[in-house]
């Protein structure tokens, strides 16, 4: 560069040349200028491939939960959980019993008019089925963890202690994700109906009572917290860990292979360290707070079926629907027919 230039400022007799010394001086600047034009040039169409890339996966992944999106009915045996799956898809409250089978089936969910396609998945509660749930994970748009809330009362203990692994498994799904949506989870109180004084009618969904819905709520959420926090304890001051923890899911996907849309990779964490994992539930110190689960919102709610009435005829059925139709309150299922239509 120095002999290029020296050139230029050098005539035939070693005067100086202003004139040559300019224009090489222009040729020179035009030239390193077209050549950081274009280097730049590369680098914003990259970036624009990439993101247009991005937006286009992203958009596909949230479109096809939300055309027709995933939910999980999940919780302890005997919660009522295939009562309201059949009432839900069917319309029917038969007699029913504790099932041993996944039912899977996609429906047309209908309130004020607005219809909705909804995939509905009832898991059963028996401990042997406990693994079906991860088979759903990868399409999940919400769970609902059903609760018998008369039940609840004298089996605390034991629904809490199914709460840490499903929590921390709809967390690293939900942390998986590139699009980073959370999961909603519904809690919900069922068989609200058996707090209504005086009882309900069998064969209709009964109206809850704003007082016994707000005792049903209360009396979810207190319990609930309190083994929760039961558990976070427990495990803050002994080196072992919660049951069923240890077969948690964990990713091992990388920052850069989640920014550049590389697979998520999920591993038996068998063997190996899952703290990260079970961190994504409990929090920093202190009390455990449902607002501390990462990845997911927690909702609440209250259903009621009423007592199963095989004695009664579609006229008697249709006429008691129409009478309850009329009463003032909420329906039986509007927390949980809200919940799958506006929330996932």
């Amino acid at each position: 560069m120095e002999r290029l230039r020296d050139a230029a400022r050098l005539g035939p007799h070693g005067s100086i040349d202003d004139s040559l010394y300019t224009r090489l001086v222009q040729l020179l600047s035009k030239v390193a200028s077209q050549h950081w034009k274009a280097i730049l040039l590369g680098l914003i169409l990259g970036y624009l491939v990439f993101f247009l890339t991005q937006s286009q996966s992203r958009t596909k992944s949230r479109k096809g939960r939300r055309g027709t999106p995933t939910a999980l009915l999940v919780g302890p045996q005997d919660g009522g959980k295939t009562s309201l799956f059949v009432n839900l898809v069917q319309g029917e409250h038969p007699q029913t019993h504790t099932s041993i089978q996944v039912s899977d089936t996609t429906f047309a969910l209908c309130s004020s008019g607005a219809c909705r396609q909804i995939r509905l998945v009832d898991v059963p509660g028996h401990p042997r089925l406990a693994d079906e749930i991860k088979k759903h994970l990868e399409d999940v748009s919400a769970a609902i963890f059903v609760v018998d809330i008369v039940g609840l009362v004298r089996n605390s203990a034991q629904v809490a202690e199914l709460l840490p692994s499903l929590l921390t498994l709809l967390a690293s799904t939900a942390s998986q994700r590139p699009h980073g949506d959370p999961i909603q989870l519904l809690i919900l109180s069922h068989k609200t109906d058996l707090l209504i004084r005086p009882s309900p009618p069998a064969g209709i969904r009964p109206v809850i009572p704003e007082s016994t819905r707000t005792t049903a709520l209360e009396r979810l959420k207190t319990i609930l917290t309190r083994e929760m926090d039961r558990l976070k304890s427990a495990r803050g001051t002994q080196s072992g860990k919660i049951e069923g923890m240890s077969r948690v899911p964990s990713s091992t996907t990388s920052f850069w292979s989640r920014l550049f849309g590389g697979s998520n990779v999920a591993v038996s964490s068998e063997g190996l360290e899952n703290e990260d994992a079970e961190g994504l539930i409990w929090g920093g110190k202190g009390p455990f707070s449902w607002n501390d689960v990462e990845g997911v919102e927690v909702k609440w709610g209250c259903t009621a079926l009423g007592g199963a009435k095989s004695s009664s005829t579609a006229a008697e059925m249709k006429m008691a629907k129409e009478e309850s139709d009329e009463e003032k309150g909420p329906d039986g299922l509007d927390d949980l027919r809200d919940f799958l239509l506006l929330e996932m």
